[in-house]
């Protein structure tokens, strides 16, 4: 958890929005992706939840969450490779 990904660790951009949704709303508790971060950087996180509306990840080790509402998740969630 926490630690940056790389290209060669995430799956591609999709080619649409819409495409990307289907994706992200197949993820599910537990499931692992790359989200990104305030700094830019994009790194390795768990959903510890996730509603029609939102998804929260735990981000590292300490136990800190992010929550990603639905309209950012095709700009801020990669699925891993």
């Amino acid at each position: 958890l926490g630690d940056a990904g790389t290209t060669r660790d995430m799956m591609m951009l999709e080619s649409s929005q819409r495409t990307a949704l289907e994706k992200m709303n197949s993820l599910n508790i537990h499931d692992f992706a790359f989200i990104l971060r305030s700094d830019g950087q994009w790194t390795y996180a768990i959903i510890a939840d996730k509603q029609d509306d939102r998804i929260i990840f735990v981000v590292d080790t300490d136990g800190q969450t992010k929550k990603l509402f639905k309209k950012y998740w095709s700009n801020s969630i990669r699925l891993v490779n």
